[in-house]
């Protein structure tokens, strides 16, 4: 089954109110008050999630640390009743910090924690500010907010009004929605709660923050060890699809319909229209363009997926690693928080054979359209797939890989949540098995109506040698169908044999796909490998070819080269040899 990686430990700041001293005299529960005011001498520094630096050749998206900057800090604290008890300007271009803020200071260092550097995880420098802050004891919320423009301005008279500010993502500049929030508590708590205010004592005391980023990130990475031979996957773009017009500063943010009474097939169709709506298409990364001329897209000139030589895309000439395409500042899509819940599973098919929606329609309830999210957000993968194989999986044309961002299941639990939690780094991979065709990702790959068969087609030249071809037909045809098979020879009076008289040879027709045999580079196959002067009565007959099994084994004991193709062409043409029909 194809894998999906997720990183799900998130891309943190992390704000510590540090001691002074050695000692520390306050009250854990908050259940003694030292009077005075406190000198507290504070640290504000974002933590970014960890793995290796890679690079990449493909363009579009945003390099994956252009949020890692603190450029605007304010503190924002509340007495024990909720009430407003001072916004604190820190630092920022333009910005005073308040009265009671000495000290500051800005550098971009290692700001892991002890933990994750015994963990051995990867460094990236990132943001960090220094300093000190007077504040009188009480009881107290204490927040941090970053990079918010315009937030002397912002109404946050209450914990609910700051929790509810709401911002427009930009779709210009990417780094103009790296808004971040954070709560103080006493212990060091990724997860921290603001359920109790804090006991501020005289005291010099130890405070931390963990500010997250309202936005979040995925990179996508490919993986075609698995895939058969002669199965080729061309990405041409990844795209973020959905993503939320708005989020809120300090709540779970869930885009939604405006006006929950109305049907849920108006819900969908209203998605980019409402207010809390979602936006069709975030960034995209484009990987190339592929020729309307499918016979031109050929390994040797595109970039793709295969098993052997380019499993990973051909990206830097697959000296790279999955880890590589997932790495910390790698090409990556951006979107705001998206909280979804929990629906159904994902995976297109259960039993890995059956597909379980096969046609997803949005305006038909239960189909499968969107996994029955319509405002959650997906990535969408597109490319051109061929399979040259002479086998019933024979075929190309385009093809749309599609997931539904989420949490990562547990052990054994269904792939089922489409919570995609802010402030984190989602990593996918697509890995792709046996003909690309899997469980995990919804697959979007329609031929159109035709006849399709491998081409070319390989048949030794010694006597009373077969093989057999497979055909694909695609679409609906009748019963009793009759199937006309033709060997195209200079004979035939069709279009196709006008144009090109020689797909019968041996070995190629002269295409820049199909060349002759060249000595310089192929000196195994010699150049006369067939007579290339003129021949009387040229054609098929000569080949040694039939479309049906030949009983005699001289056509004529004649000497003389233009009775012996004269012969041939007769018996060829008389019995029918060059054509077939097949019912179907």
């Amino acid at each position: 089954m194809m894998k999906l990686k997720q990183l799900l430990y998130g891309c943190f700041a992390i704000l510590a109110l540090l001691t002074a001293g050695c000692k520390d005299d306050w009250d854990l529960n908050g259940e003694q008050i030292i009077e005075g005011d406190a000198q507290l001498s504070i640290t504000v520094a974002f933590n970014q999630e960890n793995t290796e630096i890679g690079t990449r050749t493909p363009a579009g998206g945003d390099k994956g640390d252009i949020m890692d900057d603190i450029n605007t800090l304010y503190l924002v604290i509340y007495n024990k009743d909720g009430k407003l008890h001072g916004k604190y300007p820190v630092r920022g271009e333009g910005l005073t910090p308040h009265k009671d803020v000495s000290d500051v200071h800005y550098e971009l260092t290692d700001n892991r924690t002890e933990q994750e550097r015994e963990q051995g995880l990867q460094n990236n420098a990132t943001g960090k500010v220094t300093f000190n802050l007077k504040l009188s004891s009480g009881n107290y919320y204490i927040y941090a907010v970053a990079n918010v423009d315009d937030f002397d301005d912002k109404d946050v008279s209450t914990r609910d009004k700051l929790k509810a500010l709401e911002f427009d993502w930009n779709k210009e500049n990417t780094s103009n929605n790296s808004q971040m929030f954070g709560i103080f508590t006493f212990e060091s708590d990724r997860n921290a709660t603001d359920e109790e205010p804090l006991a501020i004592s005289a005291t010099t005391q130890q405070l931390h923050c963990w500010v997250r980023r309202l936005a979040s990130k995925v990179t996508v990475a490919f993986d075609g060890s698995d895939l058969y031979d002669n199965v080729q996957i061309y990405i041409t773009n990844i795209a973020i699809k959905d993503i939320p017009k708005i989020c809120v500063l300090g709540n779970p943010n869930t885009p939604g319909p405006d006006n929950n009474d109305e049907s849920e097939i108006d819900k969908r169709k209203k998605r980019y229209e409402a207010i809390h709506g979602v936006i069709e298409t975030g960034k995209s990364i484009k990987i190339q363009e592929l020729p309307t001329d499918i016979t031109s897209i050929v390994p040797d000139n595109y970039l793709h997926i295969c098993n052997n030589q380019h499993p990973y895309l051909g990206i830097d000439q697959d000296k790279g690693s999955i880890a590589d395409a997932h790495g910390h500042q790698a090409l990556s899509l951006f979107f705001y928080e998206n909280m979804q819940g929990t629906g159904k599973d994902k995976a297109q098919s259960n039993d890995g054979n059956k597909i379980d929606f096969p046609n997803p329609d949005m305006e038909k309830e239960d189909s499968g359209w969107k996994d029955e999210k319509a405002y959650g957000t997906y990535i969408e993968v597109e490319g051109f797939y061929r399979c040259s194989s002479s086998s019933s999986h024979l075929g190309y044309g385009p093809i749309k890989f599609r997931y539904m961002l989420g949490q990562k299941p547990g052990e054994n639990q269904p792939d089922n949540n489409y919570d995609a939690k802010r402030n984190t780094h989602y990593k996918l991979t697509l890995k792709f098995k046996g003909y690309g065709n899997d469980a995990d990702w919804h697959i979007d790959y329609k031929e159109d109506p035709g006849i399709y068969i491998t081409s070319p087609q390989y048949i030794s030249y010694l006597y009373n040698k077969s093989m057999m071809a497979t055909v694909k037909i695609v679409g609906e045809i009748e019963p009793g169908t009759t199937l006309h098979a033709e060997i195209v020879g200079t004979s035939n009076e069709t279009e196709a044999a006008k144009s090109s008289e020689t797909f019968w040879r041996p070995w190629g027709n002269g295409s820049d796909e199909y060349p002759n045999p060249d000595n310089a580079s192929d000196p195994i196959t010699p150049g006369n490998y067939y007579w290339r002067g003129t021949v009387h009565d040229d054609g098929p007959w000569n080949s040694f070819l039939s479309l049906k099994k030949t009983q005699l084994l001289v056509i004529s004991d004649s000497i003389d080269d233009n009775a012996q193709n004269a012969k041939n062409k007769e018996y060829f043409t008389k019995n029918k040899k060059g054509t077939r029909d097949y019912i179907i």
